[in-house]
């Protein structure tokens, strides 16, 4: 299986999606993408 990044749209998605508080899995659902990778980068990207 190979790992594939988040382009830059999905991250803006994910952003904005936040901001509205719409929950984590619904996001991931959303991009299509598994739960895990989202909190990934969530993790990765806050300070």
């Amino acid at each position: 299986m190979r790992y594939k990044q988040l382009n830059l749209q999905e991250r803006h998605y994910i952003e904005l999606e936040r901001k509205k508080g719409t929950f984590q899995k619904d996001i991931a659902s959303a991009l299509g993408r598994s739960c895990s990778t989202l909190c990934r980068e969530i993790s990765r990207n806050t300070g």
